[in-house]
């Protein structure tokens, strides 16, 4: 099959190649076409629109928020796959005729744990959370980059010695 256009010859890494012969398994597509198809959408003044979309930016927004909640489910995992940890080396083996009495209060306990769980949910917006992001906050979260640097900078001297001479009317 004769064509006027030119060929081209390229290196592409193994799992592009794969994904390209799978797509030119497809009835109605080639190397050819799909390459070609790729580039004039690499060309094309449509790419430059798709990037300034306001959709795909709030997308990006929302990917970022997705990660954020995500980290925060897994602080929140492993402090309770840790407190789990910690409670059962607590616990000691109860003997069999007392078993059925604990399996009793077992399940009131955790009757109460649930009308707990529920009462913190609805008495603040993030519950336990906020004490966790408490304790694993770093300074970062409380200062800026410039206030950091300004508190491990020395203080100058005149502000040394007059913050030394304050004193009270005794002086």
């Amino acid at each position: 099959m004769a064509t006027s256009k030119p060929k081209l010859t390229v290196y592409l890494e193994p799992d592009i190649f794969l994904r390209l012969k799978l797509d030119a398994c497809r009835p109605g597509n080639t190397y050819s076409h799909l390459v070609e198809q790729a580039l004039t959408l690499w060309y094309s003044e449509d790419r430059e629109h798709a990037q300034n979309n306001p959709l795909l930016r709030r997308m990006d927004r929302m990917n970022r928020a997705d990660e954020v909640h995500t980290r925060k489910l897994a602080v929140m995992s492993d402090a309770l796959g840790l407190f789990i940890q910690y409670f059962l080396t607590l616990i000691p083996e109860i003997p069999e005729e007392r078993r059925d009495t604990a399996s009793d209060l077992g399940a009131a306990r955790f009757k109460r744990f649930v009308e707990d769980l529920a009462s913190v949910r609805s008495d603040s917006r993030r519950g336990v959370l906020a004490k966790a992001e408490d304790i694993l906050a770093d300074v970062s979260a409380f200062f800026t980059e410039e206030d950091l640097e300004r508190l491990n900078r020395p203080l100058p001297q005149n502000h040394r010695a007059s913050s030394v001479k304050q004193g009270g009317p005794d002086d």
